[in-house]
């Protein structure tokens, strides 16, 4: 996994970006408005997130990053970015919120493996590399490993 990169992806500008759990708006209007970048898609369960971001930014936003067909875009993606939640990863919250932080990690992670992306920057906090008693971060990183990316 991981697009292999050829002095053709790497010179090509402005640079594709999927955004996963884009939520109200960060990753993608943060790297449009810095400019190099131009979004070709995103991902978000939220009904109003994706109405704000098929608005802001004219491009589709699936329900479920899971549901994309990344050859329909139209496009190759060069980066993806992703905010998934982190609610649940600190210490004393239920068992239910860090497992739904951790399966929407994990999606993240998935979703730049199957786009194919150059690059995958997922969003985070301290306490992934701590919850379930690091078992989590270290299942991450080795799927990561297996995927390509570091």
């Amino acid at each position: 996994a991981g697009g292999p990169l050829t002095p053709v992806t790497a010179l090509r500008r402005p640079l594709s970006l999927f955004s996963c759990f884009h939520g109200l708006g960060g990753f993608d209007v943060a790297a449009t408005q810095v400019g190099g970048y131009y979004v070709v898609a995103g991902a978000d369960s939220s009904v109003v997130a994706r109405q704000l971001f098929e608005r802001r930014t004219r491009a589709t936003s699936f329900p479920d990053a899971r549901a994309v067909d990344w050859r329909g875009l139209g496009t190759a993606v060069d980066v993806v970015v992703a905010s998934p939640r982190t609610l649940g990863f600190e210490a004393g919250q239920p068992e239910a919120k860090l497992r739904a932080a951790m399966s929407s990690y994990m999606l993240s992670l998935r979703t730049v493996f199957e786009s194919n992306a150059l690059v995958g920057v997922i969003e985070s906090g301290f306490a992934v590399s701590y919850a379930d008693d690091a078992k989590f971060f270290k299942s991450m990183a080795s799927e990561a490993a297996t995927g390509g990316y570091v």
